[in-house]
């Protein structure tokens, strides 16, 4: 997209070389950053040891997780307080301000998880959707896989299993306007196409049949 914008303002194009070992490097790039300035990266920490309670999981009383998301201190808090019930803690002086909630953040994690535990995730998603929290659950790939969102994207497809039925597989995450990437049939087996590919660099039936003979192809 930037090459694309770039050849608008200046009328020049340029190759593109998306390299699938830097996409991956790059989305670990907090780590490996860490790697290289610091020599190391730093050591995961436990749920207990959050000094921003607002933005961590908490589980409900169905067992799910749920992630908050607040990351602006002051304007999530009393969206927080007010989602769970608990406007009496808006205003405790331990948990008043950003600063009070990082001294505390123990013991504020301790009442939150006792509040999170009397409601199953539904309830609580939907109360803080009122009031507008931010949140993300903690899917599981089962719920990846069912997820309304996901599904009206297109990432789950059926493809044929070569035996007249469907099964369910993750789609490609490319589309185009001009070509097809729906899936055309099932995996193929092994040797399928073999003589149709050497078919097309010319190799002749007799060729082929010779191959075949020998054990050089299936």
């Amino acid at each position: 997209m930037a090459a694309l914008y770039a050849r608008e303002k200046t009328g020049r194009g340029q190759r593109v070389d998306a390299c699938l070992l830097r996409s991956g490097i790059y989305t670990v790039g907090f780590d490996l950053a860490q790697q290289l300035t610091f020599g190391a990266v730093a050591q995961a920490g436990k749920r207990e040891d959050s000094i921003i309670p607002t933005a961590t999981s908490y589980q409900a009383a169905d067992e799910r997780w749920i992630w908050l998301l607040g990351v602006e201190a002051n304007r999530h808090w009393p969206r927080l307080c007010e989602g769970l019930e608990r406007g009496d803690l808006k205003d405790d002086p331990r948990f008043a301000s950003a600063t009070a909630r990082r001294e505390n953040a123990r013991e504020m994690m301790r009442i939150l998880d006792a509040v999170f535990a009397t409601r199953p995730l539904a309830e609580w998603l939907e109360r803080f959707d009122a009031v507008d929290l931010w949140w993300a659950p903690v899917n599981t790939p089962e719920d990846v896989t069912r997820d309304p969102q996901v599904l009206a994207a297109g990432a789950i497809v059926d493809v044929p299993d070569g035996h007249g039925g469907t099964q369910k597989s993750v789609g490609s995450p490319v589309r185009f306007s001009s070509a097809d990437v729906a899936p055309r049939g099932p995996v193929p087996r092994l040797g399928e196409h073999t003589e149709e590919v050497l078919a097309e660099f010319g190799l002749s039936p007799t060729r082929l049949a010779e191959l075949r003979a020998k054990g050089v192809i299936p």
